[in-house]
C-alpha cells in the first residue's frame, strides 16, 4: 500500500479572427494507484477549427486519446483482507515463502493451503491494458433565410484496445501443480471497433407579434461493428520466457466475437408560444435497428407538453414573486436491453469451430431461438412540475411529480425443452414508477461592500414502484428464486415494490436456549425456519434521498461543500450473514469480521445478537440480518483562489486560480458492512493551478 500521488496537465491554445477560429489542446496525466505497481497512464490531443462567414458555419473537432495502464503486481487486495494478522510472511532469512501453513480440517475435508501473495513479486509477471481512440466530428451548417437553417453533422470513431497477463510458474496459483508443462500461465486479448453517425435537420423559426412558431424535422442513421480475440496459453517452465510464443500448448482454443449494429430515426418537433406566457410543444420519433425482430416495425414515440409562465401575468406584477412556472408533459420512451441473438437467430462457431475429440463434427450452432416480435420496453411517462422564484429569484424552488408505467418488460421466459432451449427473450410485465422531486435553492447573502456571498441549495427525491401485471414467466421465476436460498433472491408480487426485500421474521437469539426464534406468517413464534413464512421485512429503495450543497465566496476565496443522504432504506447485511455466522469450513482458516468473536451467545441467560461460535450448524436467512441503511456522507470539498486582477496586470496574466479538492471524506451510517475489498478503498486530495494568457 502507498499513499499514492497523481498529476494532470493540460494546455489550452486559441485564436483566430471573426471568420476562422482555432483551438489546440493537450493534456498529460499519470494517476498512481493506492497498491504499488496499479498505475494509469493518460495522453491527449484535440484539435478544433471553425468557420463562419455569411450564412455558413463549418467546423471539425479531432480528438485523440490513448491510455495505459498496469494492474498491481501485488494481486488482489481481497487475498491480503484473508490472511490471519498472525502469520508470519516471511522465513528465518527474510525470504517470502511460498505456503504459509498447510491447515488440517475436519474429519472428511482436505487440509486448506494458506499461500503467500507477496511471494509472487519476486518473479516476472505481467498485466496491462492499452487503449486508443481517435474521434473527428465535422458538423455545417447553412441559413438558407434568417428563419430557416438547414445542417448535417457527421461523427466517425475507431478505437483499439488490447490487454495481456502473465504469470510465472512460480505463482501461487500453481503452487500444487508438479508437471511444469502445466505451470505458467499467459492471458492476450485484442479488439478494435468503428462506428459512425450521421444525421441531417432543418430549422424553421417565425415570430410575429405575440406569437412564436419553431419548428425542427431530423434524421439519423448510425452503424457500429467491433470484433476481438481471446488467446490463452499455459506451461512457462523458464521466466525469461515470458512471450505468449514460448507456451507449451494453448489453456483452450481461440475464441472471439463480431457484432455489427446499424439503426436509423427519424425526429419532429413542433413548438408554439403566446406573447411569452403560454406554450404547447409537439415531438415524434421513430426509430428502426438491426437488433430488433424481423417482425418489429417503426416503433413510435411521441411527447406533448404545455407550459404557463405565470409571472408574466398582470395579477402578479409588482408582488415579491419574480418566477412563477407551471409545465407538464405526456409521451412514450423506449429502452431496448437485450442482445440482437434474442431476436434474430444466430448462429456461433464457439463450441464446435474444431472436431469432437470422439467425433468429426464441424460446423455452427443455433445460440437461442430468435423472437421476431421482440421490440421496444415502452415506458408511458407523465409528468407536471411548479417552479417559482422570490425576490428577484434569490430563493427558488422546483416540485416535480412523475408517473412512469412501463410495459412490455424484457424477460427471459421458458419454452418446451424440446426445442433444445430453456428460455425464449418476451415482452412480458409491467410496472408503475412514481415519486415527487423537489429542489431548493437561495442566496442567503449577497454582500456587494464587502465581496461576501453565501448560497445553499437542497433537493430531495422520493421514489416508489410496483408491480402492475405479473406473467406466468415471472411467476416461473419466483418459483426457482425460492428454491435457491444461498442469496437473497427478488420474489415478484402484484401490488408489490420490486425492491422490497422478503425474508422469515426473527425475535433475535432465545437468551435460554441460545436458537433463533422465528414468527410464522400469522406472528406465532417458533424455532423451525421455514421460507413459506417469508413476508416483506424491508425495502432497498429509501424513502428520501438527495444532495445538500454550500456555496460561499469572500474576497478571491470560494468554498463549496456537497453532502449527500439517504433516509428510510433497508438493506441485507451480507457481511453479518457470511463473515460472522456462516463461516465456511474454508473460511475458518482466513482473516474474518472482528464480530464473529464478539456479542454471542454463551450460557442460558446471555442476551446476544449471534449464536453461539460453537454453533457450526448453516445459519438461514431471516430479518435478522435486515438493517436500516440510513447514511449521510461528506462527498467533496473544494476550495479555491483566483488571484485579483490588478495582480494579473502586473505580471501580464489574464487570470490565476488555485484550488484544492476532496471527495469521499467521510462517511455515517446505521449499518456497517465491508467494502475496499478487491481493491483498497481511497480518498483523494487533488491540487490544481489554472493560468491564462
Amino acid at each position: 500500500m502507498r499513499t499514492a500521488l497523481t498529476h494532470r496537465h493540460t494546455l489550452n491554445m486559441e485564436g483566430g479572427d471573426e471568420a476562422i477560429r482555432y483551438s489546440l489542446s493537450l493534456n498529460y496525466g499519470d494517476e498512481f494507484g493506492v497498491m504499488k505497481g496499479s498505475d494509469r497512464n493518460n495522453v491527449g490531443l484535440t484539435l478544433s477549427l471553425q468557420y463562419r462567414r455569411k450564412k455558413w458555419n463549418i467546423s471539425n473537432s479531432l480528438s485523440m486519446t490513448n491510455t495505459k495502464s498496469h494492474n498491481s503486481p501485488y494481486g488482489s487486495f481481497s487475498e491480503y483482507t484473508k490472511l490471519n494478522p498472525y502469520y508470519r510472511l516471511t522465513d528465518e532469512n527474510g525470504r517470502y515463502q511460498q505456503v504459509i501453513e498447510i491447515k488440517p480440517m475436519s474429519s472428511g475435508n482436505s487440509p486448506k493451503t494458506v499461500t503467500n501473495p507477496l511471494y509472487n513479486v519476486q518473479f516476472p509477471n505481467k498485466d496491462l491494458s492499452n487503449n486508443f481512440s481517435i474521434v473527428d466530428n465535422f458538423s455545417i451548417e447553412y441559413a438558407i433565410m434568417d428563419n430557416l437553417r438547414v445542417n448535417g453533422q457527421v461523427s466517425l470513431t475507431k478505437s483499439t484496445a488490447r490487454s495481456e497477463q502473465f504469470k510465472s510458474s512460480h505463482h501461487t496459483d500453481f503452487a500444487p501443480e508438479e508437471d511444469l508443462t502445466q505451470r505458467g500461465s499467459y492471458t492476450k486479448s485484442t479488439g478494435e471497433s468503428v462506428s459512425w453517425n450521421a444525421n441531417a435537420a432543418l430549422n424553421y423559426n417565425l415570430v410575429k407579434g405575440k406569437h412564436g412558431m419553431f419548428a425542427l424535422l431530423r434524421w439519423d442513421v448510425s452503424s457500429s461493428k467491433s470484433d476481438g480475440i481471446n488467446l490463452s496459453a499455459k506451461g512457462f517452465p523458464d521466466d525469461n520466457m515470458d512471450d505468449f510464443l514460448f507456451a507449451f500448448e494453448m489453456d483452450q482454443r481461440v475464441n472471439g466475437e463480431e457484432s455489427t449494429q446499424r439503426s436509423v430515426g427519424m425526429t419532429g418537433s413542433l413548438n408554439y408560444m403566446y406573447d411569452q406566457r403560454f406554450s404547447v410543444d409537439f415531438n415524434i420519433r421513430g426509430d428502426l435497428s438491426s437488433q430488433f425482430g424481423a417482425d418489429t416495425k417503426m416503433a413510435p414515440f411521441w411527447s406533448v407538453g404545455l407550459r404557463w409562465n405565470m409571472e408574466r401575468e398582470k395579477w402578479l406584477e409588482g408582488s415579491i414573486i419574480s418566477n412563477l412556472t407551471l409545465f407538464g408533459s405526456v409521451g412514450t420512451t423506449g429502452s431496448q436491453s437485450y442482445s440482437p441473438y434474442q431476436a434474430k437467430e444466430t448462429y456461433s462457431f464457439r463450441d464446435l469451430m474444431f472436431p469432437y475429440p470422439s467425433g468429426d463434427v464441424l460446423g455452427a450452432q443455433l445460440m437461442a431461438i430468435g423472437n421476431p416480435d421482440l421490440g421496444w420496453s415502452k415506458t408511458m411517462q407523465k409528468s407536471v412540475s411548479l417552479e417559482f422564484g422570490l425576490w428577484n429569484s434569490r430563493l427558488n424552488a422546483t416540485v416535480s411529480y412523475y408517473h412512469n408505467y412501463t410495459d412490455e418488460m424484457l424477460l427471459g421466459t421458458n419454452i418446451q425443452p424440446s426445442t433444445g432451449f430453456s428460455t425464449l427473450t418476451r415482452n412480458v410485465g409491467a410496472v408503475l414508477n412514481e415519486g415527487v422531486d423537489v429542489s431548493l435553492n437561495g442566496l442567503l447573502v449577497n454582500n456587494y461592500e464587502n465581496q461576501f456571498q453565501w448560497s445553499l441549495s437542497v433537493n430531495a427525491t422520493h421514489n416508489r414502484n410496483v408491480i402492475k401485471k405479473l406473467s406466468n414467466e415471472l411467476k416461473e421465476m419466483n418459483r426457482k428464486n425460492q428454491e435457491n436460498r444461498n442469496e437473497i433472491l427478488p420474489i415478484y408480487e402484484e401490488g408489490e415494490s420490486t425492491t422490497v426485500i422478503k425474508s422469515v421474521r426473527s425475535l433475535g437469539i432465545d437468551p435460554a436456549t441460545g436458537q433463533e426464534i422465528f414468527l410464522t406468517k400469522d406472528g406465532k413464534p417458533t424455532f423451525q425456519h421455514n421460507y413459506d413464512n417469508e413476508v416483506v421485512v424491508g425495502n432497498t429503495n429509501p424513502d428520501v434521498e438527495g444532495v445538500w450543497g454550500n456555496s460561499l465566496y469572500w474576497k478571491g476565496f470560494s468554498l463549496n461543500l456537497h453532502i449527500r443522504y439517504s433516509l428510510g432504506g433497508q438493506k441485507f447485511n451480507n457481511t453479518l450473514y457470511e463473515k460472522v455466522e456462516n463461516i465456511s469450513v474454508t473460511g475458518l482458516s482466513q482473516n474474518q469480521d472482528k464480530r464473529a468473536l464478539y456479542d454471542r451467545w454463551q450460557k442460558p441467560g446471555d442476551k446476544a445478537k449471534f449464536k453461539g461460535i460453537s454453533q457450526t450448524d448453516v445459519t438461514p436467512m431471516s430479518s435478522r440480518f435486515v438493517q436500516d441503511n440510513n447514511y449521510i456522507a461528506i462527498e467533496s470539498v473544494r476550495l479555491a483562489y483566483e488571484f485579483p486582477q490588478r495582480w494579473m496586470e502586473r505580471i501580464r496574466f489574464s487570470g490565476l486560480t488555485v484550488s484544492a479538492y476532496m471527495n469521499d471524506i467521510c462517511r455515517f451510517s446505521t449499518i456497517k458492512d465491508e467494502r475496499g475489498i478487491s481493491y483498497p478503498f481511497a480518498r483523494s486530495v487533488s491540487m490544481s493551478i489554472s493560468v491564462n494568457f
